[in-house]
C-alpha cells in the first residue's frame, strides 16, 4: 500500500506555495507514522484499546451527568433520605411537603 508520502514524492511534478505545502506534508507524516504504527496486529490491539477506553470514558461521563441531573431534579430534600443503613428509611418519616 503506498502512502501520501510515498505518492507525493514519486508523482511530484508541480510546485505550491511554501507555506500551503509544508501544511500539507505535515498532515502526509502524520498520516505516514499513522499508517506505520497501526499497520500490523499489535497496532491493531492498540488501536480497539485506545477505542474501548475511550468509550469508557464517554459512558461515565455520561452517567456522572446523569447521575447529577437526577439528583438536582429530586432536589436535596428527597436525597437526604439515602444517608446511613438502607433500614433506616423506613423509620424516616416523609416530607409532607414533597410530591411522592
Amino acid at each position: 500500500m503506498v502512502t501520501g508520502v510515498d505518492f507525493e514524492r514519486a508523482k511530484r511534478t508541480e510546485s505550491s506555495d511554501p507555506v500551503v505545502e509544508n501544511i500539507f506534508m505535515t498532515g502526509k507524516a502524520w498520516e505516514f507514522l499513522t499508517h506505520k504504527v497501526f499497520e500490523g496486529e499489535a497496532g491493531s490491539s492498540f488501536l480497539m484499546a485506545a477505542g474501548a477506553v475511550a468509550i469508557a470514558v464517554l459512558a461515565g461521563r455520561e452517567r456522572r451527568a446523569g447521575v447529577l441531573a437526577r439528583s438536582l431534579q429530586m432536589g436535596p430534600g428527597s436525597s437526604l433520605r439515602v444517608f446511613g443503613h438502607p433500614k433506616y428509611r423506613e423509620h424516616i418519616p416523609r416530607n409532607p411537603l414533597m410530591k411522592s
